[in-house]
């Protein structure tokens, strides 16, 4: 029987914490200030993974990882993004990273409740899974046939 391939997508996505103000005119809040970082609003779905899953990479039932650098716009989009690390090289794991750029979202990052622009890190697992639908062990067919 023919495994079945279930796209699985692990987002290891960086902590918020990680979260820098991305403009360089911005003032650096001294700890008086209120600060929120960006959070997730919303993520791409595993079929939208499957959709720039690397080809080669799927023929081959391999996985790999890419991390993109992105600024966070004051509408929580995601812009100049950059591949800044991916593995394994050369199965375009980076590429299909950046193609997923702008079905994420994010709430802005806040100072004193006024949103500013920020980066944010963003690693991807690209994996693909492999589930077997174990058929019955012969002695298990024969009891269920009837005498």
């Amino acid at each position: 029987m023919r495994p079945s391939l279930l796209g699985a997508l692990t987002l290891a996505l960086a902590e918020a914490a990680s979260a820098q103000s991305g403009s360089p005119d911005a003032a650096t809040p001294s700890p008086e200030h209120h600060i929120v970082l960006p959070d997730w609003k919303s993520l791409p779905d595993t079929p939208m993974i499957m959709d720039v899953y690397p080809r080669r990479a799927k023929a081959l039932g391999m996985g790999g990882t890419a991390t993109m650098k992105c600024r966070v716009l004051l509408t929580g989009r995601l812009a100049d993004c950059v591949v800044v690390a991916e593995s394994p090289p050369g199965f375009g794991f980076g590429e299909a990273e950046l193609s997923l750029a702008s079905y994420f979202l994010m709430t802005p990052k806040l100072i004193d409740g006024k949103p500013v622009e920020a980066q944010v890190t963003v690693p991807i697992r690209f994996q693909l899974k492999v589930t077997y639908v174990k058929p019955p062990s012969p002695s298990e067919h024969r009891s269920q046939e009837p005498d």
